[in-house]
């Protein structure tokens, strides 16, 4: 397994330096950076558990957390909250209380 593991390891450093170029350039804007280090770190994560490095894991992991929550706060991902609004509104309440004359 650690054949798939060092390639993803490599993937994801070569898509952290493509979003490094992005930004550098101009090309790529803070948010789309914040988005695309999310799923770089999150393959980096995966590559790290697939070689049984707990703590570089959890590295990856924890970085990929910041940058997706980056990426939300900053207007990413508009037709997920649009989703999740339509879906919420489909849910009311029910009071679940015994009436107060019982």
């Amino acid at each position: 397994m650690t054949g798939i593991g060092h390639g993803l390891g490599w993937a994801s450093f070569g898509l952290f330096l493509c979003i490094v170029a992005g930004l550098a350039s101009g090309r790529l804007t803070r948010r789309q950076c914040s988005g695309l280090l999310a799923i770089a770190y999150a393959v980096g994560g995966l590559a790290a558990t697939l070689m049984g490095q707990t703590i570089g894991a959890v590295f990856d992991a924890a970085l990929a957390a910041f940058f997706a929550h980056d990426w939300w706060q900053r207007g990413g991902g508009g037709g997920t909250r649009r989703r999740l609004r339509s879906l919420r509104s489909k849910f009311t309440g029910v009071r679940r209380t015994a009436p107060a004359s019982a």
